[in-house]
């Protein structure tokens, strides 16, 4: 069976600053970038800056923050790869 790769766009994802703060704040900066399947075409870099707060002390927290700031950069990706497709339609 032959493989064929039916993927349009690349995400490449460069986390530069993730933590937990003594003030209670997970910090998340990164920079992205989609490119076109053969590399030789950018459509889109942006760079962000998170920062979801916890409460509490325990490592529960600290994790839960951790995937909300997460999850936000997912959905900023995922809305900008819908907006792309939309818009080569």
């Amino acid at each position: 069976m032959e493989k064929v790769d039916t993927y349009q766009y690349q995400v490449l994802i460069n986390i530069s600053h993730f933590e937990a703060g003594v003030d209670g704040e997970v910090r998340l900066t990164a920079d992205w970038e989609i490119i076109g399947k053969n590399d030789n075409e950018s459509f889109l870099i942006k760079k962000l800056n998170y920062n979801e707060p916890f409460e509490g002390t325990d490592f529960k927290s600290v994790i839960k923050a951790q995937s909300r700031a997460l999850g936000n950069l997912s959905r900023e990706i995922a809305q900008a790869i819908a907006s792309l497709s939309n818009s080569n339609t």
